[in-house]
């Protein structure tokens, strides 16, 4: 599902509305952590002013060490994703720091922990709609690949309103959600509806423009190994039933 720490893109991680210099913006966009750094971060997150702030520090912070990929990294990153929670909940980080916390603790493979952060990542974007990130989307990629069939439904019903709901204009999510709908109607039998669906989702991951004009490759679908990637391809090269009978038709000649 990912790759290294969850593939799943975060578009909204590196949000940052501060106006500092880079130079000054160091102390929060550590990628290793020691007793010293963990001292100078405090000092300096003591200092800030607002839930605003503190919560965007915190949560930029620990996206970078959990994309570390190490493991006391991840850890130190959700102790801080954690505090943003249960201390600083400003309403502009919240949906994604739960939705970070998700991501990691998949990585982890703790499954009721990461399903639980999805939930409230999703939950939290309704309460503050202007907030939005990628969650449902993501919820239901974890879905697929975690194989709950119990669940398909919904992810095809939340895939669907996700779409309805708001533009697609990046590659990446264009191919999630036409992922989703090919593997469950595959899943269902419905071998028209699904090549349909995985060739839409193919030729989304195929995208090398992003259409934006000073950020090429922005959304673009790079991971070409995925489950994901590789399900549709294998939907996409799968004989229908119509190809089937006009194949015999052709053999009977």
């Amino acid at each position: 599902m990912y790759k290294k720490v969850p593939t799943i893109l975060i578009i909204f991680k590196y949000q940052d509305v501060l106006t500092e210099y880079m130079g000054q913006q160091d102390w929060y966009r550590k990628t290793s952590w020691s007793e010293n750094i963990e001292k100078e971060f405090y000092e300096r997150f003591n200092r800030s002013k607002g839930a605003f702030h503190k919560a965007q520090y915190l949560r930029i912070q620990a996206t970078i060490l959990i994309d570390t990929s190490k493991l006391p990294n991840i850890h130190k990153g959700i102790q801080l994703l954690v505090l943003l929670a249960d201390k600083y909940p400003d309403e502009a980080s919240l949906s994604s720091a739960y939705l970070e916390l998700a991501q990691a603790y998949y990585y982890l493979k703790d499954w009721n922990k990461s399903e639980k952060y999805f939930k409230l990542s999703i939950e939290t974007q309704k309460k503050f709609p202007n907030n939005r990130t990628n969650a449902v989307i993501l919820y239901c990629q974890y879905i697929l690949e975690r194989n709950l069939t119990k669940k398909f439904n919904d992810a095809l019903r939340m895939a669907e309103l996700y779409e309805k709901e708001q533009p697609i204009y990046l590659a990446h999510d264009d191919f999630l959600i036409n992922s989703v709908k090919a593997i469950v109607y595959d899943f269902k039998k419905d071998s028209e509806k699904s090549k349909s669906f995985a060739i839409k989702a193919h030729n989304a991951a195929n995208r090398t423009d992003s259409g934006f004009k000073y950020h090429k490759s922005y959304g673009l679908v790079k991971n070409k190994n995925s489950f994901l990637y590789r399900k549709i391809e294998t939907i996409i090269k799968k004989e229908s039933f119509i190809d089937k009978i006009i194949s015999r038709i052709r053999l009977s000649r």
